[in-house]
């Protein structure tokens, strides 16, 4: 036997020099595993990996004939010669195995093989073990030997310390790439201006940083009584949403009251768990973390981070995986803080907007109302044009202000009943160019919001004002307001003239179209006033 320790000693060395990359643990426990089937003359073998959140162990590497049928299936941790082996982190022979009470007899069956002697010998790290090494029909008469355990078991040593090593590793780099993904995520979500938008991408990136199933983010409702569902990946999402979560009786539901960080590897046993949730999705829930979420350092709702994607078909969350989800929670709550902040900052500056607006309807009982119905139409308008949600809301803005350059004409020309004279027109044309100067500082307002203020007196044929400009060179939110702003005027009542009815002003509009006003906007327009303007 000793020629075998020598083989043993010989291979672990030749091995030593194979190890350059801590991740090829596939390379180095197929080498091992062949190596440990030729020192003990074996015609089969297997190394099992312990599956923590299905308490299985997993057929990972295997050598022999059954070797397809086999790999990356799996036994329950406790059964067999293997599982005595695990659970009691020692090694064992068995040269009967019909006549042990150890022996598990349902892989013999199932591949139609006849197993006449094991020899089982665990990878232990710190006393808990990792694996086991399983080795099946030696070719000795004897059988296998303690000799046989201890050439092994320094092939387990070896093993072990290259496992651990690995894992140090792996957790390493891990951690970088934890902080690498969430550096990204928080970029990303803090570009986000919109809530629900931020809070399903959020959501999105949550589930593919932990690579999980599923994930879901709770809010506590007003009354304080439940959670609201606010954005569901993966799984059922719909049907989730119209389900209310109680905070009594379920897990987000007490992380979100206690701000205690929850990881369960076995969700179906956890009393807490709102079993009626996955009744009515239908989607099974192994593994969970669930974090709480703190805006201004006031809880507010969860995170559920669910099963874990494994290539081995687990579903448990490890250490790593809370810490990054208690990360992205804390990055999450900083995006939404900034977002609630904008949001209060841009309501504050509608509502300063919207005030300017009204203040320049009141000077002519004329015209009161005309900023907010230009508003609205030219987002009507834009909105059948394709713009953007972002762009609608620009030209709305720019349709309150469109007439703000009037603040700076006296009433006695303002108001004037009468004709205008030469000169009292040319001062109520300076209006858009007032405008655009009254407000060209406000660092809020966008280019294409002053040039829709400066520019919404331009025709299409080029006999507009301020500066003659034709077709397209007439800015695309100056066009819009040119049509939405004729059709308030034709449709109000004028000190020298009645309102003309919606029709008559569309026929006019439309009549106009290619001279007066751009051809698209006025097709727009067309389709928003039979939707919803047409009498």
């Amino acid at each position: 036997m000793k020629r075998e320790k020598r083989d043993v000693f010989r291979r672990l060395k030749e091995l030593s020099h194979l190890v350059k990359d801590l991740r090829d643990f596939d390379g180095i426990a197929n080498e091992i595993l062949k190596t440990a089937c030729e020192v003990t003359s074996s015609l089969e073998g297997t190394i099992f990996i312990e599956d923590k959140s299905q308490k299985m162990l997993i057929f990972k590497y295997v050598r022999g004939k059954a070797e397809k049928t086999l790999k990356n299936t799996a036994i329950p941790i406790n059964k067999g010669v293997v599982g005595w082996s695990f659970t009691n982190a020692k090694p064992i022979i068995i040269n009967e195995p019909e006549k042990s009470e150890f022996f598990y007899n349902r892989v013999d069956k199932k591949i139609q093989h006849k197993t006449k002697n094991i020899l089982a010998n665990p990878i232990v790290i710190d006393g808990e073990s990792k694996g086991v090494l399983e080795l099946i029909n030696t070719i000795n008469k004897e059988g296998y030997t303690e000799s046989d355990i201890d050439n092994t078991s320094l092939l387990m040593l070896f093993l072990s310390v290259f496992f651990q090593n690995r894992e140090l590793y792996l957790s390493n780099e891990r951690r970088i790439k934890y902080m690498d993904d969430l550096v990204k995520i928080g970029n990303e979500l803090n570009s986000t201006h919109d809530l629900e938008k931020l809070i399903v991408k959020a959501n999105a990136e949550l589930t593919k940083l932990l690579n999980a199933e599923a994930s879901t983010i709770f809010l506590i409702s007003e009354d304080g009584k439940s959670l609201d569902v606010y954005a569901v990946e993966g799984g059922e999402s719909e049907a989730l949403k119209k389900i209310k979560t109680p905070i009594k009786g379920s897990i987000a539901g007490y992380v979100a009251t206690t701000g205690e960080t929850m990881k369960i590897d076995d969700v179906k046993n956890e009393k807490r768990h709102y079993k009626k949730a996955d009744e009515k999705t239908k989607f099974v829930t192994h593994s969970m973390i669930a974090v709480p979420l703190k805006v201004k350092g006031i809880l507010s709702g969860a995170l559920e981070v669910l099963n874990k994607k494994s290539p081995t078909g687990g579903y448990a969350f490890d250490d790593e995986d809370v810490e990054a989800a208690k990360a992205f929670a804390n990055q999450f709550a900083t995006a939404i803080e900034n977002v609630k902040l904008l949001e209060r900052l841009k309501n504050l500056f509608n509502s300063s907007i919207r005030a300017i607006s009204t203040a320049l309807d009141k000077r002519d009982p004329y015209t009161r109302m005309h900023s907010g119905n230009v508003a609205r139409y030219a987002r009507m308008i834009a909105k059948e044009m394709g713009l953007t949600e972002e762009k609608r809301e620009g030209i709305y803005i720019a349709g309150l202000l469109h007439d703000v350059g009037k603040i700076g004409i006296m009433d006695s020309v303002l108001l004037k009943k009468g004709k205008l004279n030469p000169e009292e027109y040319e001062l109520i044309k300076s209006h858009s160019v007032k405008g655009y100067e009254i407000m060209k500082d406000v660092k809020e307002l966008r280019k294409s919001i002053l040039n829709g203020i400066k520019y919404h007196h331009e025709r299409w044929d080029g006999k507009g004002y301020p500066e003659g400009l034709s077709g397209k060179n007439i800015p695309l939110f100056a066009r819009i307001i040119s049509v939405a702003d004729v059709f308030d005027a034709l449709t109000t009542d004028r000190p020298y003239r009645k309102a003309l009815s919606y029709e008559e002003a569309k026929d006019m509009i439309e009549e106009n179209s290619g001279r007066a006003f751009d051809p698209d906007a006025v097709e727009a327009f067309i389709r928003v006033y039979k939707k919803t303007l047409e009498r």
